[in-house]
């Protein structure tokens, strides 16, 4: 007790605590009470703060200094405890009195209390607690932008924001004026603005468009870029909208009118929405903030279009605060939620927007004119993104209009009277599910007659009636109305509810037990002949009446008492009343029900699907309530219907389009017929053909069943078609294709529409909902038409068509997001169970698209929550080597198959064979997969020290895995169909030995352990360091996937996603970080990088390393297959809970995980694995099928020591490593579950790593650049300057004698190959770049910046030679150093030097390349080359042959060590197939390499270095080369941080390049939002314009050709040089519609298609995201015969060229089959992308642009508005000016482009281009032209 301490305010306080304790507890009354002032330095292990203190009547504390509301007072007394904090006291009293405090840290404490639960109330002291805590939640949560980040950008406060908004808004009241919306557009950007009603900024109305015709119907909106229109008339066929512009206006579920285009094919009917006719208003959506644009926001759900919100007010105003910059675009504004559209908002909130980018936005839909192309909105909440359970649940309560469960008015309570009028029933009964409150319908059945062998029933179905005792219009009413239907869901570990009618009156109104309700009663005379199973039903009849129930059953109860026949003495009234036995009455219930079933469907099978887990052995009591509800509903529609035909309120689901129903069946039709569903077998009459496929599992609890002869359980797993692949895969299909259900309101009209108001799924030709009236209004207004029917009145006198209209409208919303808002909680709470341990489950492959696989789950509750986003992964996730499509031949044909091909590196670190230990195999094999064979082929790499010493053997096998399920002969499993009804309808126990057919079924096909003995057996014997898979596979529809289910990385309300997929025995793919790797293994919080100047060193590496590790987590996934290590023990960290931590307990890591491969492992296989600090790894627990605990982790290495010990045992040296691996992605959340797992040291599970290198290139660039400002490395006094931004304007010391050379030596200022002098402007540009340290120098196309380089590079060689003959003998020798992005821009250069060696003869240039490691490689066989994990090892690259006398690797083998590398070589290449090189002959021969370079670099004095700047960031580079300076060409190409890794050696820089050309291309669009794409050279250009000097004079284009881009990109500052001007051009006929400009765009309207796959047959791998343009190919093609046929033009001038990789392929095979290319060699056009162009120069250039849209898309601007959203989705990177310039650049003599002028003239460059073109008179109509000669 005296660890135990009471801390209060005052001394009145501790006094009557001490008094109660010695009075009433005495037996704690030895714990410490002390006061606030004397607590310093005490220590407790638990502490309880008492708030009580005096205030004044504001209620503010008298002792401030004292007060627990002081901050240090609060600080002191919460830290003097060692384990537990308890604060006692008035919560709103605490944060009154914190209002005087600029620090809220109760308001925090409260908050934190509320998240984790442990904030507690007594409801004796405060009887409307809940209503008080709800409004205390309100007070706490809703400033948590507070937490998210404390200050405001401005330097003025929130409330003066808030205050200048409202006075700007009272202004606009007080005078009177009456204000609305207006929209106005400038430079493809929309902005809203509030304006005065007679202010007009209207645009002109669309133009029209012709139509077929115009339909009414309902929107149903797939995806964003696609909507269905199913029109009313179910006779009309659905019609296709593509595009956002054509459905602007409207929602999903809206009733529009739409035009059905004049050319719409008759078999796909595409159109455009014309008009809302009834629109859902009252939305609301969670959105994000836009990054690039603060007053837009981004729907979470990815089908909507983005918001703007209302308004931007900063136009006009002014404030005497001087507040105008803090009221522009940027902040965010909050609006009151209760805002009514007509009178101004009230603004509640103000938010930057560097706090705005942490949150989430609800935001309320206001109006969406078709005029415009985005909605508008206003954002009425704003929450912090969180996991958590209580942030979600309020944020989705906002989204979807879930009002509290509360009624402010007072309202009368139930009261019910017999009344002896009306029948009493008293043998009903309630069957509901367990726990169930709101009680609404119960069922009786009385033996009237038994005679004559038959027996005659009397069917009760009783529905409380609500209408009686909820008055239309009364205030309960209204609020039942408002609210629509009860909400269900589970939050916080438990179930909530939100009753659509008040507690009170649920209870009263419940048919509970013994209590007398009123109802309506449905009743028909069931009778049943002797000897017959079948019912006949007549004499149906709704009537009112009143019950007493006698007994409450859950199914469970039901079930039990059906099947065991139980007797319960409590009901002997009802038995007596039933005149039958309770179990019998069960029972025939369950029989009507049946029957009911099959005369409903007209089917002789039965089939139900239970969605709630665990209940599936109380199917039938479910099955019996459902058909007797479904019946009840139908027997009501059928009534309102035919006595109010056209006020009748009906329930209907249209019939699937035929299309889709032909469609479905075609996909499916040979395993329907296995079906027990009604649904399906009613689509297909064909009989089934091939085996039924059965899960191993489902055989199990097939077996466990028959043991437990539980025959209920038994039949529902033979009959419930969501267990068995084939059946959930048509089922999944089938339910994918049906139209929603909806309420309807009957009239003459629609009655004559055949079918009009059927409902499809359930076979009835009217329905209506009735039976659920505490939960539905619908059901309260369907028994007031009862009661009108009833009391013999007619429908005008009770009921309006139009208010009817009206509120089938209004439920039909509430209806939908009432179930969206249930399902979003269920996938929270399933993502937030993933958070614990990942849920691992089969799944069924059902449809395979082209670019996604989509899944069904067997296990209900699963597949019921996830929706088909979370079902579907992307191919491209599964990062495979490669894929094609194929399709098998047999009776068996199944479409859209799709093979698969990996190469998997798999080791393990302890005994090689524990990864076959567990693995069933069906057979092991010696020999190789053949090309197009399907299975797994292990190479085996085991010590060949008898064969050859120092080697691994490979060892190839053949394995196939065992089948994940079994197949069932169609005789065996019709015979178990036929068996399985027989038990499903029946309500008698069967005894397992009458289910033959059954036992046989298990017996046959139930797997067995023995049978598998010999092929583990041959697995065991396979113990090899390393295997290596080459995996084959294809994916079918039907398949069987094992997946783990986690929690999404990417999506902003928490959601379940797919995890890991296992491919194969022990092989998983995560397809969490393929899909999304930067957020698995970097830091997403990004920052701009690019500034023109930092604070310090630290600031620069923090800003630039976070984009190089996200953009090199991209790379990485895609260029590396897996290297899989199983059996690794990794040691964690302290794990610590979060300071953020909420509703779950959860851990982060307090520091790095370590990994220590074993000394056994480091001998044998470390050759295999090569860590380097920035590689990734992906660590998976649970792997193993037993274990319990699964979950995936993703690391960054970011550390690693290497040491060497003495083995005591052998004496030898051996090598020790440790990793140091670090949580830096989005997900650092270890569960609590888990934690108890990692904390037990090494009794801790052993992981499967995927480890993932980093890529060569941003390895080499982030390791450098984290050396930049360290003390002791080799960095330059003048990188770290640049760095930093600061101006460098010393000479270059030696820049006289520089000069002075470029004056006296005409090869520095000739042209080496044409002997023509270079020009004043380049003279003047390297004049700068030898005098300056730093020295930019712009060269625009064709200005011969390459050739500048050159030259520069030869002065620097001459200068260096006089320097280095001054150095002392042991200094240095000093090179000029010269670098590019890429291998052929480096090239370039060497070339015009190679050309200039040739002229100087006996006195040439030391010239030295370095190539990469791969290059080498492709040339000269090296031991790692048979299993490197790279995917893509066959880049276009090759080293010239004039390079390769300069090239570093051709050197050393021709030189003193050449003969010993040539010998290992000749070993390695006769080896190459059989064996793989061992750690130390791989040494060896390294080491050699090693020292040959190095010895090569200290004999020869290199006057010139030529590499890329990421081989100039290599530790080669950095150890044996001494650069002077440094020239880097094309540097617009390279980032920043790569471009400063290459210089950082040099103090003399110059950056060659043109930043209006191509930039470096980054993959991850944060990163390049960011900045990754800017180079240093673009920074330094645009902020230090003097630094730069640019080339003016070109020597490539035409003057046509050249004009636009000099006016547009270079400021009209690029003029022609004299070799231009006096150059002979081609004369060509036909060509040229102006015959002096050849300058042409061809007009096309084409039609852009995705590419679809990517195969080893292709040239070279394609994005699955490129496109092509079919109709651009073929112009292309006909433009160059028109050149080459008809006027005579050498193939070898001609080039085709586009932006896109697919249409690039595309134009290939066009042009091949027209005879102008070929890829072996001779005449032949060429063909690249435009990124590979840049340097090249051609006699005449086609551009092909692809994309395209339909012209009645884009036709009209006005409809467009074409903002950055609109121009990126339809024209995308085309619109990019940099490739722009490249493109249209590149031609000496001719430029042709082909595009979509419509379409492209909405982009502002194109637009500009195709004007001047207009004006140049060059625009031709793509199908008159070419004019070919005859």
């Amino acid at each position: 007790l005296s660890d135990i301490c009471i801390i209060t305010a005052t001394s009145n306080q501790k006094q009557s605590i001490l008094k109660k304790l010695s009075r009433n507890y005495k037996e704690i009354s030895s714990v410490d009470v002390i006061n606030t002032y004397t607590m310093q330095g005490a220590e407790y292990r638990a502490v309880f703060l008492s708030t009580s203190e005096p205030m004044d009547e504001s209620g503010y504390s008298l002792n401030p200094t004292k007060s627990a509301c002081n901050r240090y007072v609060f600080n002191t007394a919460v830290t003097r405890a060692k384990s537990l904090v308890v604060c006692v006291g008035n919560p709103f009293l605490l944060l009154k009195m914190e209002e005087q405090s600029e620090f809220k840290c109760w308001k925090e404490y409260l908050k934190r209390c509320m998240e984790c639960s442990t904030f507690y109330h007594f409801d004796s002291i405060a009887p409307n607690s809940q209503s008080a805590i709800k409004e205390l939640q309100c007070k706490v949560f809703d400033d948590d932008r507070a937490r998210v980040n404390p200050t405001l950008d401005q330097s003025t406060s929130l409330d003066s924001i808030l205050s200048a908004y409202t006075k700007h808004l009272e202004k606009f009241t007080k005078s009177g004026r009456k204000l609305k919306l207006r929209i106005s557009s400038l430079n493809q950007t929309t902005s809203w603005q509030l304006c005065e009603n007679n202010a007009t900024n209207e645009t002109d109305s669309p133009k029209e468009f012709i139509f077929k015709e115009t339909l009414q119907c309902q929107l149903v909106v797939n995806d964003f870029y696609e909507a269905e229109a199913i029109p009313l008339d179910i006779k009309k066929k659905t019609v296709k909208i593509i595009g956002l512009n054509n459905r602007r206006g409207a929602f999903d579920g809206d009733i529009v009118e739409v035009g059905v285009f004049e050319d719409s094919p008759r078999d796909s009917l595409r159109g455009k929405v014309v008009g809302v006719v009834e629109g859902s208003r009252d939305i609301r959506f969670v959105c994000k903030v836009d990054p690039r644009d603060p007053l837009s926001f981004l729907p979470v759900d990815r089908k909507t279009p983005k918001f703007k919100n209302l308004p931007k007010l900063s136009g006009s105003i002014r404030d005497e605060n001087s507040i105008e910059a803090e009221l522009k675009a940027k902040n965010v504004v909050v609006f009151d939620p209760e805002w009514d559209g007509e009178t101004l908002p009230k603004v509640v909130d103000v938010i930057p927007p560097s706090t705005a980018k942490n949150m989430l936005f609800v935001i309320k839909f206001v109006c969406w004119n078709l005029k415009y192309r985005l909605p508008l909105g206003i954002a009425i909440a704003a929450l912090p993104k969180s996991l958590s359970i209580f942030h979600s649940e309020r944020l989705l309560k906002l989204a979807h209009g879930i009002e509290d469960d509360s009624m402010s008015e007072p309202y009368d309570n139930i009261s019910i009277k017999q009344d002896r009028s009306l029948p009493l029933y008293q043998n009903a009964f309630t069957i509901d599910p367990e726990g169930a409150e709101d009680l609404d319908d119960a069922i009786s059945l009385e033996l009237v007659k038994s005679s004559d062998g038959s027996e005659v029933y009397l069917l009760g179905v009783h529905i409380v009636n609500v209408a009686k005792h909820v008055e239309n219009g009364s205030i309960v009413d209204k609020y039942a109305k408002n609210t629509g239907i009860s909400n269900y869901w589970t939050a916080e570990k438990r179930k909530k509810c939100r009753n659509m009618l008040p507690k009170e009156i649920c209870k009263g109104l419940s048919l509970l037990p013994n209590e007398l309700r009123d109802v309506f009663t449905i009743t028909m005379v069931c009778t049943k002949k002797n000897g017959q199973m079948t019912f006949s039903f007549s004499d149906p009849e709704v009537k009112r009446a009143q019950i007493k129930s006698q007994i409450q059953l859950t199914y469970k109860d039901a079930q039990m008492h059906m099947e065991k026949q139980v007797d319960i003495s409590s009901l002997e009234t009802l038995e007596k009343i039933s005149k039958l036995k309770f179990c019998n009455v069960l029972k025939q219930l369950y029989q009507i029900a049946v029957q009911m079933y099959k005369d409903r469907l007209e089917t002789s099978s039965i089939s139900y699907s239970i969605s709630e887990e665990g209940e599936e052995e109380f199917w039938q009591a479910h099955f019996l309530i459902q058909e007797l509800m479904i019946w009840a509903n139908s027997e009501v529609a059928r009534e309102i219907h035919s006595k109010f035909p056209c006020s009748a309120l009906l329930r209907r689901q249209p019939s699937p389009e035929d299309e889709k129903k032909a469609a479905m069946v075609g996909q499916h039709s040979l395993v329907v017929g296995y079906s027990h569903s009604c649904s399906l077998n009613s689509l297909v009459k064909t009989p089934p053909l091939g085996n039924m496929l059965v899960m191993p599992s489902t055989l199990k609890q097939i077996e466990e069943a028959l043991k437990k002869d539980n025959m209920a359980l038994l039949s529902y797993l033979l009959t419930n078609d969501q267990l068995y692949p084939q059946l959930a895969a048509a089922s999944a299909h089938l339910v994918s294709i049906q139209q929603r259900a909806e309420y309807c309101c009957t009239s003459q009209d629609l009655d004559a529409i055949t079918d009009f108001y059927r409902h499809y799924s359930l076979h009835l030709a009217s329905y209506t909902h009735f039976t659920s009236p505490i939960r539905r209004y619908i059901d309260i207004e369907v028994q007031r038409m009862l009661i009108a029917i009833l009391n013999g009145k007619t429908s005008e006198e009770c009921f309006d068509l139009a208010s009817h209209k009206n509120l089938c409208r209004f439920l039909n919303t509430r209806s939908r997001e009432t179930k969206l808002f249930e399902r979003k909680m269920d996938k929270t709470v399933l993502a937030l169970e993933c958070t614990s341990c990942s849920i691992e489950s089969y799944a069924f492959v059902t449809q395979i698209h082209n670019k996604s696989i989509e899944l069904s789950f067997p296990q209900q509750r699963i597949d019921k929550i996830l929706g088909l986003k979370e079902k579907k992964f992307s191919l491209k996730s599964l990062n495979s080597l490669y894929r094609k499509a194929i399709c098998s031949e047999g009776s068996e044909k199944k479409e859209n198959q799709k093979l698969f091909t990996w190469k998997i590196k798999m080791t393990s670190f302890e005994s090689p064979a524990s990864i076959f230990e567990s693995v069933l195999f069906s057979s092991v094999n010696e020999g190789e997969l053949g090309e197009d064979d399907e299975g797994i082929q292990l190479d085996a790499f085991c010590p060949a020290e008898g064969e050859k010493p120092g080697t691994l053997k490979i060892s190839s096998y053949r394995a196939t895995a065992a089948s994940k399920v079994s197949k069932i002969p169609k005789t065996t499993w019709m015979q178990v169909k036929t068996e399985a009804q027989k038990l499903a309808q029946s309500s008698t126990p069967l005894q397992a030995t009458q289910s033959p057919i059954i036992h046989s079924l298990l017996l046959d096909h139930l797997p067995k352990n023995s049978q598998s003995s010999q092929s583990n057996s041959v697995c065991k014997s396979l113990s090899f360091p390393l295997m290596v898979y080459y995996l084959k596979q294809t994916i079918n529809p039907y398949d069987l996937l094992k997946v783990w289910i986690t929690w999404s990385l990417r999506e902003e309300v928490a959601a379940p996603a797919i995890q890991l997929v296992e491919l194969a025995p022990f092989v998983h793919i995560c397809v969490q970080h393929n899909t999304h790797p930067a957020e698995c293994f970097s830091d997403t919080n990004l920052s701009y990088a690019s500034h023109r100047k930092y604070n310090s060193i630290k600031e620069y590496v923090g800003l630039w390393e976070k984009l190089l590790i996200a953009e090199s987590s991209e790379m990485s996934v895609k260029e590396f297959q897996p290297i899989i290590i199983r059996d690794v023990h990794l040691k964690w960290p302290t794990l610590e809970v979060p300071a953020n931590c909420g509703d779950e307990l959860y851990y982060e890591p307090n520091g790095s995980v370590i990994m220590k491969p074993p000394a056994q492992f480091m001998k044998q296989s470390s050759e295999f694995f090569e860590m380097s600090m920035g590689d990734m790894v992906c660590v998976r627990y649970g792997v193993q099928p037993e274990s319990p605990n699964k979950a995936v982790y993703h690391l960054v290495t970011t550390a690693i020591t290497k040491t060497e010990k003495i083995n005591k045992d052998t004496g030898k040296k051996e090598e020790e490593m440790e990793v140091e691996m670090s949580f830096i992605g989005k997900n650092k959340r270890i569960s609590e579950q888990m934690a108890k797992v990692l904390r037990n040291g090494e009794q801790s599970p052993k992981s499967e790593i995927q480890f993932i290198p980093m890529t060569a290139s941003y390895q080499r660039t982030y390791r450098r650049i984290k050396t930049i400002g360290r003390n002791g490395c080799r960095v330059s006094h003048l990188c770290t300057q640049v760095a930093l931004g600061i101006e460098e304007n010393r000479k270059v010391e030696s820049h006289i004698k520089a000069l002075q050379i470029l004056k006296s030596d005409k090869l520095a200022r000739r042209l080496w190959k044409l002997d023509k002098p270079l020009n004043e402007v380049q003279l003047e540009a390297m004049e700068l770049a030898l005098e300056n340290r730093f020295q930019l120098i712009q060269g625009p196309p064709g200005t011969g910046k390459s050739e500048t380089g050159a030259h520069l590079a030869y002065i620097f060689q001459r200068l260096n030679k006089e320097l280095n003959q001054q150095c002392k003998p042991n200094d240095h020798w000093h090179c000029v150093m010269y670098c590019g992005p890429s291998n052929k821009s480096v090239d370039v250069v060497l070339r015009k030097l190679d050309e200039l060696n040739e002229k100087l003869q006996g006195n040439q240039l030391n010239i030295l390349r370095i190539y990469a490691k791969v290059i080498e490689k492709r040339e000269f066989e090296g031991p790692e080359s048979s299993s490197s994990p790279h995917q893509d090892e066959t880049a276009d690259y090759v080293c010239p042959d004039y390079a390769k006398r300069y090239a570093l690797h051709h050197k050393i083998r021709d030189g003193p060590s050449g003969t010993r590398i040539k010998e290992y070589e000749k070993e390695f290449k006769s080896l190459a197939k059989k064996f793989v090189i061992g750690s130390q002959r791989r040494k060896e021969y390294e080491n050699c390499i090693a020292d040959a370079k190095k010895s090569l670099l200290e004999r020869e004095r290199f006057d010139i270095i030529l590499c890329t700047c990421n081989e100039a960031s290599g530790k080669f580079v950095e150890k044996h080369v001494f650069p002077r300076q440094c020239i880097v060409d094309e540097c617009g190409m390279t980032c920043e941080p790569e471009c400063l890794s290459a210089i950082s050696l040099c103090e003399h820089v110059v950056l060659l390049g043109d930043h209006k050309q191509l930039q470096h291309v980054v993959d991850y669009r944060p990163a390049r939002i960011c900045g990754l794409n800017i180079s240093l050279f673009q920074r330094y250009a645009e902020h230090f314009r003097e630094k730069c000097k640019t080339l003016e004079i070109q020597y490539r284009m035409h003057q046509a050709i050249q004009d636009f881009p000099s006016e547009h990109f270079y400021g009209s500052k690029l003029r022609p040089g004299d070799f231009v001007k006096k150059r002979e051009e081609p004369k060509l006929k036909n060509v040229w519609p102006v015959p002096t400009k050849p300058i042409v765009f061809c007009n096309v309207v084409g039609e852009e298609g995705d590419n679809k796959l990517w195969s080893p047959g292709r040239r070279k791998k394609v994005m699955l995201e490129s496109k092509f343009n079919s109709q651009e190919a073929a112009k292309a093609v006909k433009i160059a015969e028109a050149l080459h046929v008809d006027n005579k033009t050498p193939l070898d001038q001609i080039a085709f060229l586009t932006p896109y990789s697919a249409q690039e392929e595309h134009l290939k095979d066009v042009a091949k089959e027209a005879g102008l290319f070929n890829e072996d060699g001779g005449q032949s056009v060429k063909i690249c992308s435009i990124n590979k162009s840049q340097g090249d120069e051609f006699g005449f250039v086609i551009l092909s642009t692809v994309r395209s849209q339909p012209l009645e898309l884009i036709a009209n601007p006005d409809h467009i508005q074409p903002d950055l959203g609109w121009i990126h989705e339809n024209i995308g990177f085309v619109s990019d000016e940099h490739q722009i310039n490249v493109g249209i650049t590149r031609s000496k003599h001719g430029l042709f482009i082909i595009g979509n002028k419509r379409l492209l003239e909405y982009d502002y460059t194109w637009k500009k281009l195709l004007d001047h073109y207009e004006e140049e008179g060059c625009i031709v109509d793509g199908s008159r032209y070419p004019r070919r000669s005859s």
